[in-house]
């Protein structure tokens, strides 16, 4: 039962439950939002420090009665299935990821094996062009003369001038 229902059992406050669970230092249950959770004989205890408040004892006078553990084993086990599922929760995001991460870079791969097809490709074509070019020139270099033999260039001589005639130019 938790704290309203209990307060409401009693006819007091929930605040004044929530008080007397401190100042006594009642071991009470919570649930998984931290709210008190109070078991049948933890009631009991808060009928009983009720009784003795209302009889005239001063709260530091109250003796409280033989006091049981709250069973917290079954809060436990509820925790303990929580965190198994969370554990596995963990494992199958983390094998996604792997997955993911696997995917990604398998496709890079691809992606650079394309890349280096393309560029072996250029590569072949840019050799046969230098072949084709460097057998062009040579065919062209052995059909034609030395400059100086050739005879589409001849020398003209110009008259020289008179200055250079006189010194020997």
């Amino acid at each position: 039962m938790n704290t309203n229902k209990a307060a409401s059992s009693l006819g007091v406050s929930p605040s004044t439950i929530q008080r007397w669970v401190k100042q006594f230092g009642l071991e009470v249950g919570r649930n998984e939002l931290g709210h008190y959770h109070f078991e049948e004989d933890q009631l009991e205890i808060l009928k009983d420090i009720q009784s003795q408040i209302q009889n005239g004892a001063l709260v530091h006078e109250v003796k409280l009665s033989v006091q049981k553990t709250p069973e917290v084993k079954q809060q436990n086990e509820d925790h303990s299935v929580q965190i198994k599922e969370l554990a596995d929760k963990v494992t199958q995001l983390d094998s996604r990821l792997d997955s993911k991460a696997d995917d990604v870079v398998s496709y890079q791969l691809l992606q650079h094996r394309r890349e280096i097809e393309d560029l072996k490709t250029q590569l072949l074509q840019m050799a046969e062009k230098v072949a084709q070019l460097e057998a062009s020139s040579q065919i062209a270099a052995s059909d034609q003369l030395p400059v100086f033999d050739h005879p589409s260039i001849k020398r003209s001589w110009k008259k020289k001038n008179i200055i250079s005639m006189l010194f020997g130019f």
